[in-house]
């Protein structure tokens, strides 16, 4: 395997309204989105075998390079999140995860005492 990519499922992906990015294989195979949809959404978290940027241009670039030539050599694989996930990549995303995590950080609160 020369990349593997965090998926999670649309379902489960707060904050997000795209069409998802990759289909699944059973055996872990990923292919990009075909059509108008998609079931998983690619997190931003991936481990790469280095020797992937070999011939990688200097300077930024997509890393749909990268996941193309792993892809065309059958090595690249996707592992599915089945948690939360919250996208955070743009106001509104940020403010429903603020909010998850000032309910979580409520219900977690010991019972406050009052001593007089």
């Amino acid at each position: 395997m020369d990349a593997l990519l965090l998926l999670v499922p649309i379902a489960l992906a707060s904050g997000y309204d795209g069409a998802g990015d990759f289909t699944l294989d059973a055996e872990g195979g990923l292919d990009w989105r075909t059509g108008e949809a998609a079931p998983f959404v690619y997190t931003g978290l991936q481990i790469i075998r280095p020797s992937l940027l070999d011939g990688a241009p200097e300077g930024p670039f997509s890393l749909r390079l990268l996941w193309d030539k792993a892809r065309a050599r059958g090595r690249m694989k996707g592992f599915v999140h089945e948690g939360p996930w919250m996208h955070v990549g743009d106001p509104q995303g940020l403010a429903l995860a603020e909010a998850f995590f000032d309910k979580q950080s409520n219900e977690r609160k010991p019972p406050q005492h009052v001593f007089l």
